[in-house]
Parts: structure tokens; sequence; C-alpha cells
């Protein structure tokens, strides 16, 4: 037993420091020494888990659901308001995107996995999928607009947080994301919220990014 917790302490520190290197240099800069130096480890202690770079990146996309599920599930399921709940999440993602590198890496990854494996999908459509429910329940609510395609607007909404953390990690190594994705949500709601919710919205969502923003900043002076 004491064997296979060993190995099993190895095999994890191996992932975390591929999920920190990738984060940092993505797939093509990355290089087997800096995640050895990372994890601490030999290169056969690296290799008998892991036997090639391109199998540590699968890996590391695979275990982002397993880090950031419980987190993720904890908004997406905590019912009452549609809308809030998919601010909340938003705001969750990008604080999430600055600090945990298993999220980092996982979304740099998948926007560069025609290097090292064949097409990544599942990130994007379970998060679609959330977010499409959430919608859901806010135009069942009359939060929206009638006649908005909540399918739609779970796609626009994540291809839209793509782009964003794309160019915020781009020109600021997302240091900015909250920031931005706030901005995302300011310019979007009011074409998609019901007239009479809207002011009540754009003030939850200052709350939720502030909130968010602060507790970020908190979390990087500790460190």
């Amino acid at each position: 037993m004491m064997v296979q917790a060993r190995a099993e302490a190895t095999r994890y520190a191996v992932l975390r420091a591929g999920a920190v290197v990738f984060n940092r240099e993505g797939f093509a800069r990355a290089t087997t020494a800096d995640i050895i130096r990372e994890a601490a480890v030999s290169k056969g202690s690296m290799q008998f888990h892991f036997p090639t770079k391109e199998k540590l990146a699968q890996a590391v996309v695979a275990e982002y659901s397993q880090e950031f599920g419980p987190a993720f599930d904890a908004v997406s399921n905590q019912g009452g308001n549609g809308m809030t709940a998919a601010m909340e999440l938003s705001a969750l993602i990008a604080r999430q995107l600055t600090e945990e590198p298993f999220v980092g890496a996982a979304y740099r990854l998948t926007m560069e996995e025609s290097a090292f494996a064949p097409r990544v999908t599942k990130p994007y459509v379970n998060v679609m999928q959330v977010f499409e429910g959430l919608f859901r329940q806010a135009l069942a609510a009359g939060e929206l607009r009638p006649g908005v395609d909540v399918e739609d607007l779970a796609r626009y909404l994540v291809a839209s947080f793509i782009g964003v953390q794309f160019v915020s990690n781009t020109l600021t190594s997302r240091t900015d994301l909250i920031q931005r994705v706030a901005q995302m949500w300011t310019f979007l709601l009011p074409t998609i919220t019901e007239s009479r919710c809207l002011q009540q919205h754009v003030k939850r969502a200052r709350s939720i990014f502030v909130s968010h923003y602060v507790k970020s900043r908190s979390d990087l002076s500790t460190e």
C-alpha cells in the first residue's frame, strides 16, 4: 500500500507540474526538462507514468473536470436565479483560470490540441450545456427576452469567453481577466435581458465580479 501511495503521489506531482508548465509555456514550448524540474522527480519516474509529453497533456485535460468539477457543480446546481448563476459561473471560471493551473492549462491545451491529440471537444460541450440549462431557467422565469435561443446564447457566451480569456492571456497573462469578463457581460446583458430585469442584472453582475476580483487579489497576496 505504501508503494502504491508513493507511486500515486509521484504521478500527481508530475501531472500538476505538467499543468503548471503547460499553462505557462503552452504545449509546444514546454519541455520534459521543465516538467521534471517543476515536479522534482527523475526522468524515469515521469516516463513511467507518462511515456510522452503528448500523453501528459491528454491527462492534464482529463484532470481538469475532476479538479474543477466540484466548484463548477456548486454554482451551476445552486438553483434559484438562472442569470445570477450564469454570471457567477463566468466569474468563477475566470478566477480559476488565474489561480488553478489545471484549469488554465486545460483551456490553453484545448486551443493547441492539434499538436498532441485528436480534437478535444468535451470541455467546451460540457460548459455550453451547463450555461444552456441556466439560460433555460432564466427564460422560464421571464428574465430573458422572449424568443432568445438559449442553445445559441450558450454557444455564443462560451465562444466570447474563450476569445476574451485568450486575449487577456496574450496581453496581461490573465491578470485583467475578471475585469474583461465583467465587461463582456456589460455589453451582453442589454441585448438578452428582459427590460424590466436589466437594472437588477447589471447590479448583480457588478456585485459578483467585484467580489471575485477582491477574492482573487486576496488569494494572490497570500501566496
